[in-house]
């Protein structure tokens, strides 16, 4: 079997081969024990946006910048967001649910960070990878922070415990090289305002109706192939309004096909399901949701979380249904009101 964390490693690794073409800055802490600024102190920006993504999805998703076949300016109007985030993958499970999911809420002491990428396997504790993911921890790991401050050694020594990693990293000596796999633990850490931060949210159309079949029990396995695209928004001035923009692209303006190895029923009963709109919270801002659930994700109904429209496709048949559609206006008040 391969390793998401090694794959996703060799994908850091080519960009920091020169970090400053991609706008990165790499730092060391405490030992064998990477960081690497994609949005905080430095500038990031589309390429290393891409670059985050796909670690996210440890290696095993191609991420694209294309122009978006739904412009608004059918509207109307001046305003109009040209680029769309663009996915793709053939194994939607380990790329979107054992990678590229925050599904670890990282708290320690003041700090607060959505934790994703293959770190994730190492640590298990989580209702989708005890269920569907038996991947061996290993040694060196790699995960992504959606944070809006660089982790101070006393949280890289929780995610290391967290992690299981037989040797803790603030207690290795020496020194690594940047462009090395030797770190024990390797950590990206962009802010949702940042615009790779942005980028590697609005790539995870895919990642969130993933988790919508997950909620409605549906077997993932059956999952073979998926693409997804949403528009890229603009980069909100705050953290607020960043997470507002970056989710109502998907749940709002995302579109995604996966292909299920089922039959023509299943694809009929499940279609109507899965896109946001199924939700009850569906038609407001996510700015707003996010405000009345206390700023708390995990409070958030959890049929909310999808693409806006939704294709699936039959291997068995190629028979084909689309559902849900987006939703112009909503997208336009949150990205330019």
């Amino acid at each position: 079997m391969f390793s998401l964390n090694q794959m996703a490693l060799n994908r850091l690794n080519q960009a920091l081969a020169i970090p400053e073409i991609f706008h990165l800055i790499v730092d060391q802490i405490a030992g064998h024990t990477r960081l690497v600024d994609f949005g905080i102190d430095a500038t990031g920006g589309l390429h290393a946006g891409v670059i985050l993504s796909e670690i996210c999805m440890g290696g095993l998703g191609t991420v694209t910048l294309v122009p978006d076949p739904s412009n608004p300016a059918v509207l109307h109007r001046r305003e109009a967001y040209q680029l769309a985030v663009q996915v793709t993958t053939d194994h939607p499970l380990l790329a979107c649910m054992a990678s590229q999911y925050a599904g670890w809420p990282i708290s320690h002491g003041d700090y607060f960070a959505m934790g994703s990428g293959p770190m994730r396997v190492n640590r298990g504790r989580e209702p989708v990878l005890e269920k569907y993911v038996d991947l061996k921890p290993e040694e060196a790991i790699i995960g992504v922070l959606e944070s809006n401050s660089m982790p101070d050694p006393a949280v890289v020594e929780e995610i290391a415990r967290e992690c299981r990693l037989s040797v803790s990293p603030n207690e290795l000596d020496g020194s690594i090289d940047h462009n090395s796999t030797q770190a024990a633990i390797t950590l990206c850490i962009a802010p949702t305002q940042s615009m790779a931060g942005m980028i590697q949210i609005v790539a995870r159309s895919i990642e969130a109706t993933m988790h919508k079949l997950f909620e409605l029990d549906f077997d993932l396995n059956l999952v073979r192939y998926a693409w997804g695209l949403s528009p890229l928004p603009p980069m909100g001035a705050d953290h607020l309004t960043a997470i507002g923009r970056s989710n109502d692209s998907i749940l709002y303006g995302g579109r995604t096909q996966l292909w299920l190895d089922v039959n023509n029923e299943t694809i009929a009963e499940l279609s109507s399901k899965i896109p946001s709109c199924s939700s009850n919270d569906y038609g407001h801002p996510f700015k707003q949701i996010f405000q009345e659930n206390g700023r708390d994700f995990y409070a958030i109904d959890k049929l909310l979380f999808s693409a806006a429209q939704v294709t699936l496709t039959s291997t068995q048949t190629g028979y084909t249904k689309t559902a849900g559609q987006l939703n112009f206006e909503l997208l336009n008040e949150s990205f330019f009101g």
